[in-house]
């Protein structure tokens, strides 16, 4: 990494090394507003304000006369971005938005969000304080390089001479499990970097899986025992109450309760009743299961339609996979659902 970082900024410093901001700031900005721009345009602002702080901090980066307090601002404006690309972050929206997260997406993810940095590296390397003095020319010096090349050869050495894979490093296999009661369909996805020849089905007929890195599975549906999990209503004097009927100990990890119409209806909301079409309410389930519950009211002509999506990171089907130096790591989603005449 360093070695590849040593290469890009010296090409790039050598490709245009101006005292003007040039496009390498004005590339920066563009690409930061576009981000910004972009996100605020699908009511994203909580994820877009990052983006207008580093726009503003590169404006202001590029008024100042001193190089430190370039560097300064540049700081300030990486900063807010911090907190958005932690673990955390990114198992927080995993969990709530549900969507899979396709292949090569944190790659992606991560030249998008460090690009606009890069190019104001560069714009700050290519100030004349910088290359008249040539404080910086020192680390793009041939020694550095030849270091960092062996650094990264050595490396390339160290791993090829060892296992990849040992009992403090053990292969980890995605078990995705996926079961509709609405259409009666279970599904079991397999994945791994490495190949899935040796895991067998303890659960399931002995069975083993093919020498690829993922694989599918489907079952048929009266060999499943699933749990007492199931949506009730309860009609009150001028409400209805929806609630998910879980006596599972909390086993679930989320659990997500919608209720939409094809009219509108109230909900209750905070301190009072709104109208909407859909309404979604997502909530961790405590020690004595789901308790959660949506209160409605509506016309005698609507007709609603209710849907719960548990996740679980437990084997929910009972396949017991297993295999030597593997570990299984589950990801478990049943999807309820009925109609409210």
């Amino acid at each position: 990494m360093g070695a590849t970082f040593w290469i890009a900024t010296g090409i790039f410093r050598f490709v245009r090394p101006t005292s003007r901001a040039g496009s390498y700031l004005g590339a920066a900005l563009l690409l930061e507003g576009l981000l910004a721009g972009g996100l605020a345009a699908v009511g994203r602002h909580d994820v877009a304000f990052p983006f207008w702080l580093a726009m503003v901090a590169m404006t202001a980066a590029s008024l100042c006369d001193s190089v430190a307090r370039r560097v300064a601002w540049g700081i300030l404006g990486v900063v807010w971005l911090l907190p958005y690309l932690s673990p955390t972050t990114y198992r927080m929206f995993l969990e709530l938005s549900g969507f899979p997260v396709p292949r090569f997406a944190l790659e992606s993810v991560t030249l998008v969000l460090a690009l606009p940095w890069f190019l104001f590296f560069e714009h700050l390397c290519c100030l004349p304080d910088v290359l008249l003095t040539g404080r910086p020319g020192r680390f793009w010096t041939w020694p550095v390089g030849a270091g960092l090349a062996a650094a990264a050869v050595g490396a390339l050495v160290f791993n090829c001479l060892h296992p990849a894979y040992d009992e403090g490093h053990r292969v980890v296999v995605q078990v995705q499990e996926s079961v509709d009661t609405g259409t009666s369909k279970v599904e079991t996805s397999f994945s791994s970097q490495d190949t899935l020849r040796g895991v067998r089905l303890a659960g399931w007929n002995d069975t083993r899986l093919p020498d690829s890195t993922q694989a599918s599975l489907s079952i048929p549906w009266n060999r499943i025992h699933l749990p007492d999990i199931g949506l009730e209503r309860e009609v009150g004097t001028d409400e209805e109450i929806v609630r998910l009927r879980d006596p599972t100990s909390g086993s679930a990890r989320l659990t997500a309760l919608t209720v939409r119409s094809g009219r509108p209806f109230q909900v209750f909301r905070g301190n009072g009743w709104e109208s909407t079409r859909e309404y979604r309410r997502i909530f961790l389930p405590g020690a004595g299961g789901s308790q959660d519950v949506i209160r409605i009211r509506r016309g005698s002509s609507e007709a609603l339609s209710s849907e719960a999506v548990i996740s679980y990171e437990e084997d929910l089907l009972g396949l017991l996979p297993q295999a030597p130096g593997r570990t299984f790591r589950y990801s478990s989603r049943l999807r309820l659902s009925s109609r409210i005449p």
